[in-house]
């Protein structure tokens, strides 16, 4: 270790210089106080033995200008001093003396009193380069978050800010949001709206957002339905995410006169749908699982759709309301969350952030919020300006036709649906009833596989454990087939301007008429969808023993 011997007696320097050079020290002198300062700013010495009393500068007067030179970090000093006045001490370690000896001084404590400040020296050392690294490591993650965050409102910002009919709040937790709220208007007049939430919070949970908002956005400029939307970004999120990290959402489309939504679900909790005048009218429930955890041969992507009248509005939420907390340790909760869709109230949307707001007071957020309202009703923007359907034409269709035929292990491997929407969806005959052929053929698709190839039975999805169990079984048996077909044909009949689908499966079939009878008597949600069928077609006959059925979907009565 290089020290500076500082004292105006040279014999006490030879004395200490001796002592200190036999221990492998480099020693360098200086006789007083202002040598002592040019010394430590030209040697930059690692400890200073410091005499107190000196001519032209004292010692004390001396340290307190080396300790004010920060730059050259933690340099012990010692003072040698033969004072032994206790305010005269004081004075020394007030003036940022680190330890001190009285003259005469005892070898062997001097000795150990250096190694001691060598070693602190040695700690202080490590804790500063320690220091340095953490301010540069947090500076380069503040550069890294401010471009992510940048990368993140880029791929927002294509959500609709003009939009009337829809109403949003968004507060994160942190700097990165792990919900997700985009919207975009279609094609068709119709606009697209998802609200999801990813597991966890911060970035982690953010990255997610990029590829989501990618496929939601592409698709939503092309009219896709929701079903179609939710299986790619299933897909997407299986691709790019680890195992433990998913997305909640729910995917909704309303039509450009606001009088119909369509909607996709999973693993969300219940949306609401509202009126002044009557309140919480209705649930909305997730039937489905997550995006990022099924697989793509198990996605299920039907969807359902329901009917508004101008004076309702459709609410939802992420799980940062219901669990937000108070003071006490208490959630907000389902119950008091929908106590506050009261009958009369003329914004629930405020008097909501208004409550979770009264209820967790001075409690810091726990977690990502977001709340949705969209209002039914002709879709409205800023301007004043809303979507007019063009004149479809159809005197001039061209009649057309397209088969589909999956054998054996084709069916567990392909989700035929949404590849035949994208060849026939974009079609202008089909441009305002996208989403009503959809759900027909993904529902009439599902019956086939479900109850014709696989030969399971509906009634087994009556309690929530049943729901499992059939989906468990469902799985295992697409993981060994390689028996079976299903084909489907599609075909547009000029004349008549009707669509025609037939879905036709291996399966042994069905007592149609019955089971029809029976599902209209009790209004069973389960089975093979045939109100459903019924409400969506003009015309729907079953052959061969139910095995086969025939779907007509006129195009001029369904606008």
């Amino acid at each position: 270790m290089k020290i500076l011997v500082v004292d105006d007696l040279e014999t006490n320097r030879m004395l200490l210089s001796s002592l200190l050079s036999s221990d492998g020290h480099e020693i360098i002198e200086a006789c007083d106080g202002k040598e002592a300062i040019d010394i430590f700013l030209k040697e930059k010495p690692g400890l200073i033995l410091m005499d107190v009393m000196m001519p032209n500068m004292d010692g004390i007067e001396a340290t307190k200008i080396i300790k004010a030179n920060t730059e050259y970090g933690y340099i012990p000093i010692i003072f040698l001093t033969a004072l032994d006045n206790e305010e005269d001490l004081k004075h020394c370690l007030d003036a940022g003396g680190d330890d001190f000896m009285s003259k005469p001084f005892n070898e062997t404590v001097l000795r150990s009193k250096i190694k001691a400040h060598s070693r602190i020296q040695k700690l202080n050392d490590q804790l500063t380069e320690q220091h340095e690294e953490v301010v540069f490591l947090h500076n380069h993650m503040l550069k890294e978050q401010e471009m992510a965050e940048l990368v993140f409102h880029q791929a927002m910002k294509n959500s609709l800010t003009e939009c009337k009919s829809i109403r949003t709040h968004i507060s994160p937790a942190s700097s990165f949001n792990g919900d997700v709220l985009l919207s975009s208007e279609s094609p068709t007049g119709s606009i697209y709206v998802i609200i999801g939430d990813f597991t966890g919070h911060g970035l982690p949970a953010s990255l997610g957002s990029l590829p989501l908002s990618q496929v939601f956005f592409a698709m939503a400029k092309k009219a896709f339905s929701v079903g179609e939307i939710a299986n790619e970004i299933n897909t997407m999120l299986l691709k790019f995410l680890p195992d433990h990290m998913f997305c909640a959402c729910t995917l909704l489309e309303l039509n450009a006169k606001g009088d119909r939504v369509s909607f996709w679900s999973g693993g969300m909790l219940d949306g609401y749908i509202v009126s002044k005048q009557n309140g919480l009218e209705k649930h909305i429930t997730s039937q489905h699982m997550p995006l990022g955890v099924m697989p793509q041969e198990e996605f299920d992507c039907r969807y359902d759709t329901i009917e508004l009248n101008s004076n309702q509005v459709l609410y939802f939420y992420t799980d940062g309301i219901p669990e937000t907390e108070n003071v006490l340790g208490e959630f907000f909760g389902q119950e008091r969350l929908e106590s506050l869709f009261k009958p009369g109230v003329e914004d629930h949307f405020d008097a909501l952030l208004y409550g979770v707001q009264a209820f967790r007071g001075n409690r810091d957020q726990n977690d990502d919020i977001t709340l949705l309202a969209i209002k039914a009703g002709e879709i409205q923007f800023d301007q004043g300006s809303h979507y007019t359907a063009p004149e479809n034409n159809y005197d001039m269709l061209i009649p057309w036709n397209l088969e589909v035929n999956l054998v054996g292990n084709q069916i567990a491997q392909y989700e035929p649906v949404p590849y035949i929407m994208d060849l026939i969806g974009q079609h202008p005959s089909l441009r305002d009833h996208r989403e009503f052929v959809g759900l027909l053929l993904a529902e009439l698709y599902a019956n086939a596989l479900d109850h014709g190839v696989l030969g399971l039975s509906s009634i087994d999805k009556q309690t929530e454990d049943g729901f499992l169990e059939f989906y468990q079984k469902r799985a295992e048996l697409l993981s060994v087939l390689d028996v079976g077909y299903i084909k489907i044909n599609i075909s547009l009949d000029s004349d008549t301007k009707t669509l025609i689908i037939k879905v036709k499966d291996s399966g042994e079939g069905f007592d149609f008429e019955s089971q029809h009878q029976e599902q209209m008597n009790d209004n069973n949600s389960y089975g093979r969808g045939l109100p459903l069928l019924k409400s969506l077609c003009n015309h729907i006959a079953y052959k061969d023993q139910g095995s086969m059925v025939v779907a007509h979907y006129v195009l001029e009565n369904k606008i």
